[in-house]
C-alpha cells in the first residue's frame, strides 16, 4: 500500500501532511474493499462504485477509451458518507480533501487494471494495492 499512500497522499496535497504513512495506509484498507490478506478486490469495489449514479464513469474507467470525472459528492455518495467520515476523522483531513484525493486516485485504479470492460486479473499480479498503484509511478 506504500505507493497507494503516497498517491493519495499527492493527491490530497498539504492537507495530508499531517498524516502518517501507516495512518493512511490502514485508512485506505478500511475504506476499500479488500481481503483478509490486504489485497485489493478490485471486482469488489467495481460493484461498490457501479451505482446508477456513476455507472457511466465506471464504464469509461474500466474501458479502453478516456476516463470520465467523478464529483467527490458522487465518490462519497458511493463509499458511503459515514466511511468518509471515519477516513476523515482517523487522518484528521476533511471530507472533501479525503473525496478529492479518492477522484485522483480510484479511476487511475481501476483504469489500469482493465480493459474492454473487464478487470484483467493477470495484470493484478499479487493484487495489493501498493503493486497496482506502482503502475501510476512507472
Amino acid at each position: 500500500l506504500n505507493t497507494a499512500v503516497e498517491l493519495f497522499m499527492a493527491h490530497a496535497g498539504g492537507a495530508a501532511a499531517g498524516a502518517d504513512k501507516q495512518s493512511i495506509q490502514n485508512a485506505l484498507q478500511n475504506l476499500l474493499p479488500t481481503n483478509q490478506a490486504g489485497e485489493i478486490n478490485l471486482s469488489g469495489l467495481v460493484d461498490k462504485l457501479n451505482t446508477p449514479e456513476l455507472g457511466a464513469q465506471v464504464s469509461s474507467w474500466l474501458g479502453d477509451g478516456p476516463n470520465q470525472a467523478v464529483t467527490p459528492a458522487a465518490l462519497s455518495s458511493a463509499l458511503g458518507e459515514m466511511n468518509i467520515g471515519q477516513m476523515a476523522a482517523q487522518l484528521g483531513i476533511s471530507q472533501d480533501v479525503i473525496a478529492q484525493g479518492l477522484t485522483q486516485l480510484l479511476p487511475k485504479l481501476i483504469d489500469q487494471s482493465s480493459s474492454g470492460g473487464q478487470i484483467l486479473e493477470s495484470l493484478l499480479g499479487s493484487g495489493k494495492l501498493e503493486d497496482i498503484a506502482s503502475r501510476f509511478f512507472s
